[in-house]
């Protein structure tokens, strides 16, 4: 009986990561939840959900009814926690098939350049980075994203593709080891250049067609 009044008391007590009370109703833990990420080697706070109870709030832990009640009762966050993980596997089976995806597209590319020219196109992949990178300044510079993805970005890397077969691959077919040498080192003068250019931070676009949600945000 002492045991049932101080649950039913609205105990609590400081704990490291804040204030937790026990629920009258349940038994159960009350607890601030929160959000974190990791920002400059550091621990940020993002969002917190303050005194989340239990998901279940009509399931009562009876212990005088039931002394013998053994069940658990999940919390809402763990609640949350479980629905997450259904949505980080739809996340994560979307990346997998883009990454397929970009996969099938740049060995298409080497197998239709092979199979014409007899060169095996090491710096085929940083055709690709050009892309993006002339995408993004057009669309810096204020050219309709649609006009920078069907027409600035096809000719402007169409161009280079041009100077540089003209320049570095058309004297070397035939020769695939120095075809290979070549390209390959190619690369690294394209990463070199963009990477002078651009910097070695990450940038893109939004998403020309909208974007959509997958699962619940927490909290809500």
């Amino acid at each position: 009986m002492k045991v049932i009044e101080a649950l039913e008391s609205g105990i609590s007590i400081d704990a490291p990561r804040g204030k937790v009370s026990i629920d009258p109703a349940t038994h159960h833990c009350v607890l601030n939840v929160s959000i974190t990420q990791v920002k400059n080697h550091k621990l940020d706070i993002v969002q917190t959900f303050q005194n989340q109870p239990p998901v279940d709030t009509s399931a009562v832990c009876n212990l005088i009814k039931n002394p013998r009640d053994n069940q658990q009762y999940v919390t809402s966050c763990e609640s949350h926690r479980q629905g997450m993980t259904m949505d980080l596997a739809a996340i994560v089976l979307i990346q997998v098939l883009y990454a397929i995806a970009s996969l099938v597209v740049i060995s298409s590319g080497l197998a239709v350049i092979f199979s014409m020219v007899k060169v095996i196109n090491l710096a085929h992949g940083k055709f690709m980075m050009l892309s993006a990178y002339a995408t993004i300044e057009s669309i810096r510079l204020g050219i309709n994203l649609w006009v920078a993805i069907l027409v600035v970005t096809p000719l402007a890397v169409t161009l280079i593709g041009v100077v540089l077969e003209r320049v570095f691959i058309r004297r070397l077919y035939g020769r695939m080891i120095d075809t290979m040498l070549a390209t390959w080192g190619l690369s690294l003068l394209l990463i070199g250049i963009v990477t002078s250019i651009a910097g070695n931070t990450t940038a893109g676009i939004s998403a020309p067609l909208g974007n959509f949600s997958i699962g619940q945000r927490f909290g809500e």
